[in-house]
């Protein structure tokens, strides 16, 4: 029997708690218009995305059969949500970041870009080959990314938002939202990954729930009762919604009418705050410097002529919202350490402040099979 060759990049089991059986409506940016009752089947897919052979999309249905599974029981009853049920929500986000059509179409953009910057360099030398050739190694690629990042995570603060305004959380076909409000608004920079001071990490779950993961170093959450965090005023709603609208792809999800009206009032509200570039490339050439210790110095561009040599840095290109959500608040003296280096400034209790340790933790569904089908 051949394998399954629909493969979805958002699976079936986080749209259906936005649709109506097993139709979803969307607001599709594209076109700017509001589709009602789209097939959920039809829906964040592509042909063999995940390749031929089935491994890797066998594995990934482990992972979100255990996120269904909790996000089921969260809708029954939110308190009965334990930690374990939280780090499933975590590793599910986490990989839903890595995972989409969107991710890819980055990676592959952004190494046509290094490909081209080295091309003019250098002006008809031969070159190696590019940083990638295909969707397939970049999916390859993502999901490494996944598995190595897993333990840059597992010191985060984990919490379900209960959603009591009469607002109703959206999705979209990029859902797993990276931010971090420090880096924005505390350092002045917009250059950030997992490790940093100030993460977090947003997923809808359904209409009345997400999951946010958060460095409690730096924030805090004042309505916090134990794991959960109940909002009411529509605006915070709004202010996580907003991250969807921002981030998504192609498609933003949405279970009833008036919803959709006001995703699509806000998308063309926010549409020019929606990054163009979602990777840049910084080059560095080494300089003449006598001494000991390598200098280099920012370039506008690499020539590969009289033997020159560069280094190259990409940044990331993050959404930044107009508005934050005040479910969670600064310390008043938050905690980080600038390590001084490129690893920036970094949560205390992270790891790579850990000399010496390296965590290990048990899978809890699989991800060992994960890391054999890549």
């Amino acid at each position: 029997m051949p394998e399954n060759k629909l493969h979805h990049y958002v699976p079936k089991c986080h749209l259906r708690p936005f649709a109506s059986g097993e139709a979803v409506n969307l607001y599709n940016i594209e076109r700017g218009r509001l589709i009602q009752g789209a097939p959920i089947k039809g829906q964040c897919v592509r042909n063999y995305f995940y390749g031929k052979d089935g491994k890797l999309e066998r594995a990934l249905q482990d992972i979100e059969g255990a996120y269904a599974t909790a996000v089921g029981k969260a809708t029954e009853n939110p308190a009965s949500l334990s930690l374990p049920d939280l780090a499933v929500l975590r590793e599910f986000a986490l990989l839903q970041t890595f995972r989409t059509y969107g991710n890819i179409e980055k990676l592959m953009a952004l190494a046509d870009k290094q490909y081209a910057d080295i091309e003019l360099a250098a002006s008809g030398r031969p070159i190696p080959p590019r940083m990638l050739e295909s969707v397939d190694e970049a999916v390859t690629m993502s999901i490494g990314n996944y598995l190595a990042l897993r333990e840059h995570i597992d010191d985060l603060d984990l919490c379900l938002i209960v959603n009591e305004s009469r607002r109703p959380f959206i999705t979209s076909d990029d859902p797993a939202i990276h931010t971090n409000r420090f880096h924005f608004q505390k350092l002045r920079s917009g250059s950030f990954g997992y490790s940093n001071s100030g993460t977090m990490l947003f997923l809808p779950l359904t209409p009345k729930l997400a999951f946010v993961a958060f460095d409690g170093n730096v924030y805090f959450a004042p309505d916090r009762r134990n794991n959960i965090i109940a909002v009411t005023r529509d605006a915070e709603v709004a202010a996580i919604n907003e991250l969807q609208i921002l981030h998504a792809r192609q498609n933003v999800y949405y279970r009833d009418a008036e919803t959709g009206e006001m995703t699509a009032a806000e998308f063309q509200r926010l549409s020019g705050d929606r990054p163009h570039v979602w990777n840049e490339l910084l080059y560095f050439e080494k300089t003449d410097d006598p001494t000991d210790v390598e200098r280099y110095k920012r370039v506008e561009a690499m020539n590969f002529e009289q033997g020159r040599q560069y280094m190259t840095l990409v940044r990331s290109v993050h959404v930044r919202p107009s508005r934050w959500p005040d479910l969670l608040r600064y310390r008043l003296r938050p905690r980080s350490v600038d390590t001084g280096t490129a690893a920036g400034v970094v949560r205390p209790n992270h790891r790579v402040l850990r000399a010496g340790w390296r965590a290990v933790q048990a899978a809890p569904y699989g991800t060992g099979d994960l890391a054999g089908a890549t």
